[in-house]
């Protein structure tokens, strides 16, 4: 099963979150509410994740269940890779202007996805790797208790998730948080409200219990495109606050599910978009300090051209990196499960 558009949207988010980079490193502010696309990718990975495994992790459909191991094993192979890469190109652009502050342990534990809970980011050097930290927490979290629980406890906790997280929304400056030390439980909740909030959407549109929404085909594509982009494109004179809680109980979960009426493919821009937007989110950040460091972005202009390098660099590694390295893997899977077994007979 699969659905275009959220490959559309994924990969929207993902250059919302370059171009919000770009401002936050040269002192522009650009797309100001682009830190709430983190929210957006963690509910898409919540029902995505649950969409693909957790009918096998139970073992329906008369087939043995998964094993807790080998789901983690899948995910860590299709997330692990562009970490290593966005953690390479961290170091380079880091030994291309060093920062005394950052301890050489730091530099090592990226590679790892663990924390630098000493420092004053946790991922000093790629700070986009802290949500993927948390995210696998909640893979891990699904793996093992998740796939099993009754779609009433599901409903609960995004209930209670979401009165934490509009709590958090209203009583700070703004929503962007979680990535420094002692803002764990803030992440926390970020990351599992969004996430189960996307696996309570999948449970619901596979039980056949959500809104059908039916457009115009001529506008079907671009009101989910619409409802991702509207908070994070906001002016940035709309309150934060305002358009943190538009984005997380209005506009992502509408998107979501005006994204699953239909499955035709409306082009290859979707899948495209789909397919750059883990590694762009992944490196883009090492490329624009890199760039800075090298003194290659000293105008709004050589800013946007470090922006697209990023995009054309994301687009090279899907190709030619993730994309084979994912499928050697599954060859590699159909292979072993090909094998034949030998069975030691008793007399």
């Amino acid at each position: 099963m699969h659905f275009p558009l959220l490959d559309a949207g994924r990969g929207l988010a993902a250059l919302v979150v370059v171009a919000h980079h770009v401002g936050n490193t040269s002192g522009m502010v650009i797309a100001k509410h682009g830190h709430l696309a983190v929210d957006y990718f963690l509910m898409l990975s919540g029902f995505v994740v649950a969409m693909s495994y957790e009918g096998r992790l139970r073992g329906e459909g008369g087939r043995d269940a998964m094993a807790f191991r080998d789901f983690l094993g899948m995910r860590a192979k299709r997330l692990y890779p562009m970490i290593f890469l966005g953690a390479a190109l961290a170091t380079i652009a880091f030994a291309l202007a060093p920062n005394p502050d950052v301890r050489p342990a730091w530099i090592a534990l990226q590679f790892l996805l663990i924390p630098a809970m000493a420092c004053w980011v946790i991922f000093p050097l790629n700070a986009p790797l802290w949500s993927l930290f948390y995210e696998g927490i909640a893979n891990v979290a699904h793996g093992g208790v998740i796939a099993f629980a009754r779609d009433r406890t599901i409903a609960i906790a995004v209930g209670v998730l979401g009165l934490a997280a509009m709590g958090i929304a209203l009583t700070h400056a703004d929503y962007n948080m979680g990535f420094r030390p002692g803002e764990e439980w803030i992440a926390l909740v970020r990351i599992f409200g969004a996430y189960l909030a996307g696996v309570l959407l999948w449970r619901l549109h596979a039980a056949g219990r959500l809104p059908r929404i039916e457009l115009p085909a001529f506008v079907a594509p671009h009101v989910p495109m619409g409802l991702v982009l509207a908070p994070l494109l906001a002016p940035a004179f709309v309150p934060d606050k305002a358009v943190t809680l538009a984005a997380l109980f209005l506009c992502f979960p509408a998107s979501l599910v005006c994204s699953l009426v239909g499955r035709e493919r409306p082009g290859s821009v979707a899948a495209w978009l789909g397919g750059i937007s883990y590694p762009l989110y992944a490196i883009h950040m090492p490329i624009l300090l890199g760039a800075q460091a090298l003194g290659l972005v000293e105008t709004p202009f050589a800013w946007l051209v470090a922006g697209l390098f990023a995009v054309a660099a994301a687009w090279g590694v899907e190709r030619f990196v993730d994309a084979p390295i994912r499928g050697w893997l599954k060859q590699k899977k159909r292979g072993r499960s090909a094998r034949p077994r030998v069975v030691a007979l008793q007399s």
